[in-house]
């Protein structure tokens, strides 16, 4: 948000959930020009007041981009702002001229293989298509484009090889916890008796101590409308 005095009038630029909203004031009173801001902010909050651009939607993607980037950069700390503009590489690289208004289904599909291609994990990916949606909902595209979208058979791969590496830690770290429980057991069986082995089953069971389990990796996008 800033007020600009050009000549002897004041004028607004701010922005609204991404869009560049600029206007002249049409006063030279400084206190008049920012109650007059607010009354603009307030309508373009409302969606009263038309931005001073070109409909978002008709923009090519890598100035949608940059558009989109100069908005988020108010609502964003320096290392927010940094991974956003680091995620809008790659979608500005496939996209590069074309319009958000014909980004279809099939594209972001397209977009998604390919980045796959490149062997980068499904996290990456899926904070890079979420860049594209937040871009689509302002451009009021989501909805045509997100219903159709599913997750693809890399993503389901990548979830069930999770799933069993996870089973199989869970496995390891169960037996590992269990012996190490019952060895003071075997201790004091083996100083009372003489005997220098017994086995888990002849021994009391023992509660092993919580397992400490590897997060899931797997990240599939969520898609909504």
């Amino acid at each position: 948000m800033a007020l600009i005095k050009r000549g002897k009038t004041w004028h607004t630029h701010f922005f609204v959930d991404g869009q560049r909203f600029r206007q002249s004031l049409e006063t030279s009173d400084w206190r008049k020009a920012q109650a007059k801001e607010k009354e603009l902010i307030t309508q373009a909050i409302e969606g009263k007041l038309n931005s001073s651009r070109p409909s978002f939607a008709k923009l090519p993607f890598d100035d949608a981009a940059a558009e989109y980037f100069d908005g988020r950069k108010l609502e964003l700390g320096k290392s927010s702002q940094s991974k956003e503009r680091q995620l809008l590489v790659k979608p500005r690289e496939f996209f590069r001229k074309k319009p958000l208004s014909k980004i279809t289904p099939e594209d972001v599909i397209r977009f998604r293989e390919w980045r796959s291609q490149t062997r980068v994990g499904p996290a990456i990916i899926n904070m890079e298509v979420g860049v594209i949606r937040r871009m689509l909902k302002r451009a009021k595209r989501w909805h045509l484009v997100g219903g159709d979208l599913r997750p693809s058979t890399r993503y389901r791969a990548a979830c069930k090889a999770d799933a069993r590496h996870r089973s199989v830690h869970i496995e390891l770290a169960e037996t590992t916890q269990v012996e190490r429980a019952v060895q003071p057991v075997y201790g004091a069986i083996a100083a009372s008796t003489g005997i220098s082995s017994i086995s888990a089953a002849e021994s009391a069971p023992a509660i092993a101590a919580p397992l400490s389990v590897p997060p899931s990796t797997c990240s599939v996008p969520t898609i909504s409308p």
